[in-house]
C-alpha cells in the first residue's frame, strides 16, 4: 500500500548512499525537505549533521516511487537484512509469514553469521488455541538472489508475547 505523493512544498525523493536520487522503482532510503521538515536535533549537532545530507532529511525508511508518483515504505533501513549480499527487507518477509492463518504477530531479523554476514530469523506467535510447527509455516519464500528470501531459522513463541517482546526475545533465544 502507498504513502502516496508528497504535499505541495515538500520534496521527497528515494536516494542511495551517496545522496543521489535512484530511477523510478529503485529501492533505497527515502529522503525529504520542506517547511514542516524539522531543521535538527536540540542541541545536538553531531546527530543532526548524520541526519542530514545536501539539505534532505535521512528519514531512516526504505523505500521506492513508483511510475506515477506514489512512495511505497518497504522497511526501516537498521532493519535490513544483509545476507551474501542481497538486501533482505524484514517488513516484506514478516508480510508474507503473516498471511498464514495460524499466525497472530511475527517478527523477522538478522542474526551474524560468519559465512553469509547475516541470515534471516524469524520468531512468531500462533493465534489462541492453534499449533503449527516451524517446518509447516514454510512461506512461499525463495532462496534465490533477488526474490523475496525466507528465514533460515524459525521460532514458536507460547501465546503470551505480544509486540516488542517478540522481536526481543527472539533475537536474544535464536542470535
Amino acid at each position: 500500500m502507498s504513502c502516496g505523493r508528497p504535499c505541495p512544498g515538500i520534496d521527497v525523493q528515494v536516494a542511495d548512499e551517496s545522496g543521489k536520487e535512484v530511477e523510478t522503482g529503485q529501492r533505497s532510503e527515502l529522503i525529504a525537505r520542506g517547511a514542516n521538515v524539522m531543521r535538527g536535533y536540540w542541541n545536538n549537532q553531531k546527530d543532526t549533521a548524520a541526519a542530514f545530507r545536501n539539505g534532505f532529511f535521512r528519514t531512516g525508511d526504505i523505500g521506492y516511487q513508483d511510475a506515477d508518483g506514489y512512495f511505497y515504505i518497504l522497511d526501516r533501513l537498521k532493519d535490513m537484512i544483509v545476507t551474501g549480499g542481497e538486501n533482505v527487507y524484514s517488513g516484506e518477509v514478516e508480510a508474507v509469514i503473516s498471511d498464514h492463518p495460524a499466525v497472530r504477530e511475527v517478527a523477522v531479523f538478522g542474526i551474524p553469521d560468519p559465512q553469509w554476514g547475516e541470515l534471516v530469523a524469524a520468531c512468531v506467535v500462533l493465534k489462541q488455541g492453534l499449533f503449527i510447527t516451524a517446518r509447516r509455516l514454510d512461506p512461499p519464500l525463495s532462496s534465490k538472489p533477488g526474490e523475496l528470501q525466507g528465514p533460515t531459522s524459525c521460532g514458536i513463541l507460547g501465546n503470551g508475547f505480544t509486540g516488542k517482546r517478540i522481536g526481543q526475545s527472539a533475537e536474544a533465544g535464536l542470535a
